[in-house]
């Protein structure tokens, strides 16, 4: 089992500061889901999660059709138990990421959550980005890799199975997987007991997340979304539910392009870079610290994994947040096995700066940077309660 570092004064004096934050940031999440649940659901944030296959079969009804399974089982409506799910998947991403961090003394972990497009400031300033279906893959590699990082293998076996989930309700998850296998080969060895279970779980896991992907690539698009809201409307799910993540069923990669193409400009792009940039400093602090090249490539190499998605799509600021989790993931691991080694600990001066930076520029979930980030987010909220 690899050992936590020894902590740093950095680790030690914002060890309590670092656990509020996340707890404040994941009590925000839950509140920002309560009042999805309390307008009947958001059609971007729970609709994209009942995609479903009860009438024709559909790419990314996995999350769906086990949902609706549910309710049918237990009569608990489709909503609350979508709103449920993303709270426990939440849940999960929230803990396994702090215990990641807190395992490494240097405090290089804790700096990384600092970014704007980390989960925990992201989430916070652009809640119509959070809640998304990357809670699965955010929820696998956390599990797979803090499993691996303590030895306790029931939970870097969950976090196998739970990734193959991920594809089968969102193709695009399958970017997340050479993420998993560099955790894999790094811990690896390090796996005596039960190594054969281990090997078993993790090469199953990647072939079948391959295999869903060639069945996603296959199925054909459907031409009217209400093949798939019908389902939900039988089982009293609002009709505004299907308005948006199922009614864009309909839309093939072309449109997708196309609506991309229509939306870049020179200021969104300048947009894009800025975010981008910013939300790379404590990323590229860290990895400036290290000795070697490697860290500087775990914290660029993953742009790589996620450029695709940027042809596609306009959630720029999602396809960003991506990047930064992966890299922080790879973090874990290596720093964890010695495999990235700092030939100094990060500057205690430097914290306010990169929180309040990371705290006051976000790039939103689609093509803008949101100017004041959480800072502004939270303001606005208080005003309105207070009004």
């Amino acid at each position: 089992m690899s050992t936590p570092t020894a902590a740093s004064p950095f680790h030690t004096r914002y060890r309590l500061p670092f656990i509020g934050l996340m707890a404040v940031s994941f009590i925000y999440f839950v509140l920002q889901i309560a009042k999805d649940f309390s307008r009947g659901g958001n059609p971007w944030k729970q609709g994209d999660w009942l995609i479903n296959s009860v009438n024709v079969p559909v790419r990314r009804s996995f999350s769906g059709d086990v949902l609706i399974w549910v309710s049918d089982a237990t009569g608990i409506g489709l909503v609350l138990l979508v709103c449920v799910a993303q709270v426990v998947l939440a849940a999960v991403v929230y803990f396994t990421v702090t215990r990641l961090a807190l395992r490494d003394g240097s405090g290089s972990l804790m700096l990384i959550t600092l970014s704007g497009s980390f989960f925990v400031f992201f989430w916070m300033a652009d809640a119509q980005g959070a809640g998304r279906k990357e809670l699965l893959a955010f929820a696998s590699l956390g599990l797979f890799t803090l499993g691996l990082a303590e030895r306790r293998l029931w939970m870097a076996l969950l976090g196998a199975v739970l990734m193959p989930m991920a594809v089968a309700s969102h193709e695009a998850m399958i970017l997340f997987l050479p993420i998993m296998g560099i955790v894999y080969l790094v811990h690896r060895q390090k796996v005596r007991r039960r190594r054969r279970i281990f090997d078993v779980f993790a090469w199953g896991s990647a072939f079948a997340c391959f295999a869903i992907l060639g069945e996603a690539l296959l199925t054909a698009e459907i031409v009217d979304h209400m093949v798939v809201c019908t389902p939900l409307l039988e089982r009293n799910v609002p009709e505004v539910m299907c308005s948006a993540a199922i009614q864009w069923l309909e839309e093939d990669l072309a449109h997708g392009v196309g609506e991309v193409m229509a939306a870049t400009t020179f200021m969104s792009l300048l947009q894009l870079a800025i975010g981008y940039v910013l939300a790379l400093v404590p990323l590229v602090y860290v990895a400036q610290l290290s000795t070697g090249r490697m860290a500087m490539l775990l914290a660029l190499l993953p742009a790589l994994l996620f450029l695709p998605l940027y042809i596609f799509s306009l959630d720029y600021g999602r396809w960003i947040s991506f990047h930064i989790f992966a890299s922080f993931i790879l973090f874990a691991a290596t720093l964890g096995k010695g495999r990235v080694k700092l030939r100094e600990k990060p500057s205690v001066a430097l914290v306010p700066i990169f929180a309040l930076l990371g705290a006051a520029i976000v790039h939103n979930h689609t093509s803008m940077i949101y100017w004041g980030g959480v800072i502004r987010r939270l303001g606005g909220d208080v005003l309105e309660f207070v009004l």
